[in-house]
């Protein structure tokens, strides 16, 4: 179980280091919220939003215009999820997202894509 939990974890810090050099201009931490907060790997709308600009950054002179479009609904999105996230948070009596409740434990770090080197 100790093997599958990691496998898990692994997983998770994976697609949040994805998400971080894929989408650098994604707001780090929108309302207080970190990103790796709002569990975006299981965000269909996300995904939706991720793979229209996979497809449009292939000839991004051509797409210049709709890639600025996706990536405000990106941003906008992410922002609309943290706020709702830290709305339940107040709710609960919580002020803090799960990354400032367990500052120990060390957030993913940056990662720069060797294709931007």
């Amino acid at each position: 179980m100790n093997d599958r939990a990691h496998e898990l974890g692994q997983d998770k810090r994976d697609f949040d280091e994805a998400v971080s050099a894929e989408f650098a201009f994604l707001p780090t931490n929108p309302s207080g919220v970190a990103v790796q907060d709002l569990a975006l790997e299981e965000d269909k709308k996300f995904a939706e939003l991720g793979e229209r600009m996979h497809d449009l950054i292939q000839d991004p002179r051509k797409n210049a215009n709709a890639i600025q479009e996706v990536e405000k609904e990106m941003i906008k999105h992410v922002k609309d999820k943290a706020a709702a996230m830290a709305r339940e948070l107040a709710e609960e009596g919580s002020t803090s997202s799960p990354s400032a409740m367990f500052p120990f434990l060390a957030p993913p770090p940056s990662v720069l894509p060797l294709s931007h080197l």
